[in-house]
């Protein structure tokens, strides 16, 4: 690891942090599009300190180098979008069967929000691992004075949802 500053932690993260909230707010549907194109891996959303956005399959090497996303994000909304299409279809728990629910659009972005918050914390304080105690306590500060995506997505959605556009991933 390379000598970093607080600022060029603090950069990284709010590139990694917009390249996320435009994949959970404004790309949306190319969002759904590749998660839904690529059903059968294992896929996770990563945001770059440029502002880009990508979905990507994990890279399974030992010891992973950086912290990972959340894997398998297209799991549960492919899952019970393709299993609420069929009424016969049931899910087992604790050998109990239960009729699947349809994933809401708002309910799986909100998630997807609240673990992208989770990794771009953890990708800032492991890139920020040789600063001071004193940049690191800046760098939280720098980083809590953002309001979390969940915060921001769960706007966008109710102002969306305000004109009239609720959806669910099965529609």
């Amino acid at each position: 690891m390379f000598d970093v500053s607080v600022e060029e932690v603090f950069e990284a993260y709010k590139g990694r942090r917009e390249g996320l909230l435009d994949a959970l707010t404004c790309d949306i549907d190319e969002l759904i599009r590749q998660l839904k194109s690529r059903s059968n891996e294992d896929l996770y959303l990563i945001g770059f300190p440029d502002g880009a956005w990508a979905v990507r399959r994990p890279a399974y090497e030992l010891p992973v180098l950086r912290p990972e996303p959340t894997i398998g994000i297209n799991r549960v909304m492919i899952r019970s979008s393709n299993s609420s299409s069929c009424k016969s279809s049931k899910r087992v728990k604790n050998g109990e069967h239960h009729d699947a629910e349809p994933v809401d659009e708002s309910l799986w972005l909100q998630l997807m929000a609240v673990h992208s918050d989770a990794w771009l914390v953890s990708s800032a304080f492991y890139d920020g691992s040789k600063l001071s105690k004193l940049e690191r306590s800046r760098l939280f500060d720098l980083i809590n004075e953002l309001e979390p995506l969940q915060v921001l997505v769960s706007r966008r959605r109710s102002r969306r949802k305000n004109k009239g556009k609720t959806t669910k991933f099965n529609s």
